[in-house]
């Protein structure tokens, strides 16, 4: 077939034939080109094995497009139904530090681009969280950094162009 649906695929799967599950799925992806429409609710399907990510919220399409991309949207909390935002203490925060929310995608997540930048405008950076996951089509990575230093505004502009999305949390 030119296309498969797959209905909850994993949902009363053990975790090994799980992934053995997700393994053929992507394999039959790449090797004859089978178009798998997949519905889930379990977030690392979605990472594992797809391209792109249609979104329903209350019976309408809310987002569709590339699966790192929706991901953002999870972080930003638009997406209410999976989990909460990071939420920072107070305690972290001074008048003279920024908090940011960095996120990479692709080759860059890889990459010393925060030494550099950080290095190249004389500001202290703080990582308060961080991950790096496997998406089927490349790392995707979240930082939350705090940032102090007489440059640090120069710092966030230079690193807003070499990143895939950055805000300011703080």
């Amino acid at each position: 077939p030119k296309m498969i649906l797959l209905d909850e695929p994993t949902s009363a799967l053990d975790p090994k034939t799980t992934c053995r599950l997700l393994d053929l799925v992507v394999s039959l992806n790449e090797k004859h080109g089978i178009t798998f429409v997949v519905v889930t609710h379990d977030m690392d399907v979605i990472k594992r094995t797809c391209d792109r990510v249609a979104y329903l919220q209350n019976g309408k399409l809310d987002f569709f497009g590339p699966t790192h991309e929706f991901f953002v949207k999870i972080e930003n909390n638009e997406v209410s139904d999976f989990g909460k935002p990071l939420e920072l203490e107070k305690g972290l925060l001074s008048a003279n530090k920024k908090i940011l929310r960095v996120l990479f995608w692709g080759t860059r997540t890889h990459e010393p681009v925060l030494w550099k930048i950080a290095k190249e405008n004389d500001v202290m950076i703080n990582i308060l969280y961080g991950k790096i996951e496997e998406f089927k089509n490349g790392p995707f990575g979240t930082l939350i950094i705090g940032v102090e230093g007489e440059k640090q505004d120069l710092f966030v502009e230079k690193l807003r162009e070499s990143v895939f999305f950055l805000e300011e949390v703080c």
